[in-house]
């Protein structure tokens, strides 16, 4: 389906004149819809690096999933097959309100949204078609931006379009549960083990969202607490505490939020890994294939019980201080002829 709109769409543009050949039409549309994206069109959606964060959230062999802000639900959309249960949730209710219609088959998201048809759903009262307009007929995925146009392309169908593909990815299986609920009055059980939480938040110190500004000093200490009850937490964020930092994305983005002219430029994300605690802190997560790991936390323990450090959050992040840079080297080393004895003497 994305070959055949991506066709058709160039064509169109070749014939109206608004691309001089195909090859530059192709282009074009490459750059504007990249294959693969799984996301409705949503202001600052994952659909680029919903595999990269996925690979993170599946590898500790757990069964459930919390997703606190799904927003444009790539992310949801690339694990939605990996864990039994899944809760899904955002202080959007007309978001929220729109996903469960269309797991429960009430509603269907349109091919085409006007302009005139825009403007009217923006004066009307909630419903899903409201919020499949708001977001989806918008520049930049954002909700209510202006009524996106450019030639033949309609956003309101590649919008449908990759909704129908998240669903045929179990987006909307029957073990995922929608609810509508800001991140801090989200209700979660007191044992949280077993459990993967996944957060993208409004980037803290960027344009607010139209629930409010957010407190992102108060999310981090709640997504300490969720850690402390046995989950393992990921944040995806520009900035946090580096001695939970586990990847780092550079990707394309809209700088302005208005997806008009030349607004688009390159930004690195990060995603933090918060382990689950254990007896004698933050070490449950080893990984005991990375010698490097290994010497981290055990060192960190060792620092804790010998009082050098009060916690192990202090601790390891004492150690990333004075040896990320040694690891980087190192990593250049491993698989060369020296590998070995460089590694053991860092």
């Amino acid at each position: 389906p994305w070959d055949i709109t991506r066709k058709h769409t160039a064509r169109e543009w070749v014939l109206s004149g608004e691309e001089p050949d195909m090859v530059a039409a192709l282009a074009r549309y490459n750059r504007e819809n990249p294959r693969g994206r799984r996301d409705m069109r949503y202001m600052g959606g994952k659909s680029r690096i919903a595999g990269k964060i996925r690979e993170h959230l599946v590898s500790h062999g757990a069964t459930k999933y919390v997703e606190p802000f799904v927003g444009g639900g790539a992310v949801l959309t690339a694990v939605a097959r990996d864990f039994s249960e899944i809760l899904a949730a955002d202080a959007h209710a007309d978001l929220i309100a729109m996903y469960q219609a269309i797991q429960d088959g009430s509603f269907t998201p349109p091919e085409t949204v006007t302009d005139d048809e825009y403007q009217a759903l923006k004066a009307s009262d909630p419903s899903p078609l409201r919020t499949f307009a708001a977001f989806g007929a918008s520049f930049g995925g954002k909700e209510w931006g202006g009524y996106a146009r450019s030639g033949a392309r309609s956003f309101a169908r590649e919008s449908r379009d990759n909704l129908a593909r998240s669903f045929d990815a179990g987006m909307f299986g029957d073990n995922v549960l929608f609810i509508a609920s800001d991140v801090f009055s989200l209700a979660l059980p007191e044992d949280l083990t077993g459990t993967v939480i996944y957060c993208d938040p409004p980037y803290n110190g960027t344009t607010a969202y139209k629930t409010g500004q957010f407190d992102s000093a108060k999310a981090w200490d709640l997504y300490r607490a969720w850690s402390d009850r046995g989950a393992h937490v990921y944040v995806s964020e520009y900035v946090g505490p580096t001695e939970f930092l586990a990847a780092e994305f550079t990707k394309s983005a809209e700088l302005n939020g208005t997806g008009q002219g030349n607004t688009r430029g390159r930004v690195t994300e990060k995603l933090f890994y918060i382990p689950p605690k254990d007896g004698d802190g933050y070490t449950s997560n080893i990984d005991y294939a990375d010698p490097w790991d290994i010497t981290r936390k055990q060192t960190a323990r060792e620092w804790v019980a010998t009082g050098q450090e009060p916690d192990m959050v202090a601790a390891l992040a004492r150690y990333n201080r004075y040896n990320r840079e040694d690891a980087e080297i190192c990593s250049t080393w491993v698989g060369s002829p020296v590998s070995p004895r460089k590694y053991e003497s860092i």
